[in-house]
């Protein structure tokens, strides 16, 4: 009878894989090429260590992580593109499916409760849509959540039993999140802090020795990190002019840098004002994309480190700063009014939900989330709302990026840049309902309430990914073509970037970068109107038609091949 208990436990749990695995792979044929100039940045670290040369195309833009091009690496060199993106996508998946296992492990743990308590809510989980959105890109989102994941499992092992095994692993995620994105330095803060607090706490000489050897690896991965990066900038985001004057590379927002220009206007008022604002918005995006799930399971953490003396309470403490301490970190990164979505930017946070927000659909999957409670934050949401309208109606947005809060704006039935309202009144409205909903089934029935929060997420994820993904097939098309009209060409390739349009956004900016994507193993130099005169014969020029009066720059008589998108001529 036991065995065949584990039988059917086995069979459960793979059934709620393979159906990760179909809700996240459909679509997956809409897209064929990184459609997002962050994957290019990625890409470009894969290019980087196989020996293609991008430097001309990356110097132009923002610094990115490399660490997820590690991975990208292993897929780079195929020809097909269509086969190469595909590709990025599987990973992807493995990567979820790899984070479900883990989840359900944690889970268990945390709550002391079987598997099969915990197979179908970790499944909701990972239904949330920005896993959704980002298992469609070759961005390295999934990859970030799936290794913040397994540090969780590590240090919950870790502190079961302090072994060199588990300190090694928590050492290989501190390097893998931090080489990956900057943003993950606060996480890994909090893990050293924690793992310091254990040590100072211990009282076993072994086991001291152990956490010890976990620290100094962490140390020593977050040093090697800062150096491998600096290589990384040096050979693929820093161009020599033609006088042999090294250019000084643009880092972007990605950069130590920016962080300290931030603390530079600490004491100017209006610094404050706008931190105010990023920081309503924040926690109002996190309450609604969660539908208040995040503060359920932060409560619920917060009475546990008061009140329990569980060994688990480091894991607790880990799992509450990751999630809150990236919040913080976005409000603070991400305040400009600038476009919409930074008033409420959840990518940077979203990374390191998926613990906090499984405590929270466990609680509720267990009735014990109250009315009195729901009310509590719809109130607070209602409040948020009003004050947030009345700066959006004070103020100027640029066109959002909808995919840095993906798991509302796959509310949207309008054009987000038309109508800003429907994000702080429309969402909470129905917030207020879904969650009003949820918690009444949370008292009622398990299943239903699962079934009912699959539903209401893959809808979002699925309207988001409409919105944000699955289109672009016209500019996809088109760069294909130049592709396979150039490829075959051996000349050296110059691309004009003008001066008024070398900004990162521009759509001559951005086309360049999928054509080197598309162009893997070839070199294209970047130009500007001044430095036509370098193309030599027998050498092409390509020029984008987005550039304003792009027909002064070209000669018919050397038109090699024109489309839609570009001109490239050749003598």
């Amino acid at each position: 009878m036991k065995i065949e208990g584990n039988v059917v436990k086995k069979k459960r749990i793979w059934v709620f894989c393979l159906m990760l695995i179909i809700i996240h792979s459909y679509g997956f044929t809409k897209r064929y090429i990184p459609w997002f100039t962050d994957e290019i940045g990625y890409w470009a670290s894969a290019a980087l260590m196989k020996g293609y040369n991008w430097r001309e195309v990356m110097s132009t833009g923002g610094y990115y992580g490399y660490g997820y091009g590690i991975i990208l690496s292993l897929i780079i060199n195929i020809s097909n593109i269509h086969i190469r993106f595909h590709c990025a996508q599987l990973i992807n998946i493995a990567l979820v499916v790899i984070t479900y296992f883990l989840l359900v492990r944690i889970i268990c743990r945390i709550f002391e409760t079987s598997t099969e308590s915990t197979e179908g809510i970790c499944f909701v989980c990972m239904c949330y849509p920005y896993i959704q959105v980002y298992t469609h890109l070759s961005m390295a989102e999934i990859a970030l959540t799936c290794i913040y994941v397994i540090s969780v499992y590590a240090l919950l092992r870790f502190s079961e039993k302090r072994t060199i095994k588990w300190s090694i692993v928590i050492g290989i995620c501190v390097f893998a999140m931090f080489s990956i994105h900057l943003r993950s330095l606060v996480t890994l803060f909090s893990l050293l802090i924690i793992l310091l607090i254990s040590l100072i706490a211990e009282k076993n000489k072994k086991n001291k020795i152990n956490i010890l050897v976990g620290i100094l690896i962490s140390i020593i991965a977050l040093v090697v990190v800062w150096k491998i990066k600096d290589y990384v900038v040096e050979n693929l985001y820093t161009v020599t002019t033609s006088g042999n004057q090294e250019l000084e590379p643009n880092k972007g927002n990605s950069s130590f840098s920016a962080y300290i220009w931030m603390l530079s206007n600490i004491f100017k008022f209006d610094f404050w004002k706008l931190i105010i604002k990023s920081l309503e918005g924040k926690f109002f995006y996190s309450l609604v994309a969660s539908f208040t799930l995040t503060f359920i399971g932060s409560i619920w953490i917060l009475k546990c480190l008061l009140n329990s003396s569980t060994i688990r309470k480091p894991v607790l403490l880990y799992i509450f700063f990751s999630y809150w301490g990236e919040v913080i970190l976005t409000i603070i990164t991400m305040f400009n009014v600038g476009r919409f979505d930074n008033l409420m930017y959840g990518r940077y946070s979203e990374a390191f939900i998926l613990p906090i927000l499984c405590i929270g659909i466990y609680l509720l999957c267990n009735g014990v989330y109250r009315m009195k409670n729901c009310i509590i934050y719809i109130m607070l949401m209602l409040l948020l709302s009003i004050d947030l309208f009345q700066f959006i109606q004070m103020n100027e947005f640029k066109p959002s990026l909808d995919m840095a809060i993906c798991s509302v704006s796959g509310w949207n039935i309008t054009n987000i840049s038309d109508i800003e309202i429907f994000y702080v009144l429309g969402v909470v409205l129905i917030v207020t309902v879904v969650t009003i909903l949820l918690c009444v089934l949370g008292k009622q029935t398990r299943k239903g309430t699962m079934l009912f929060l699959v539903f209401v997420w893959l809808f979002v994820g699925q309207n988001c990914l409409k919105q944000n993904v699955y289109n672009g097939y016209w500019t996809a098309d088109r760069l294909e073509e130049t592709t396979i009209a150039i490829e075959d060409q051996n000349k050296k390739m110059y691309y004009l970037l003008p001066e008024e349009t070398n900004d990162m956004g521009s759509a001559a900016w951005r086309d360049m970068l999928f054509l080197q994507y598309m162009l893997v193993d070839k070199i294209i130099n970047v130009i500007d109107e001044s430095e036509i005169n370098r193309v030599g014969d027998d050498e092409m020029l390509i020029i984008e038609k987005n550039i304003s009066g792009y027909e002064q720059y070209v000669d018919q008589n050397k038109i090699f091949y024109e489309n839609e998108l570009f001109v490239i001529m050749m003598k």
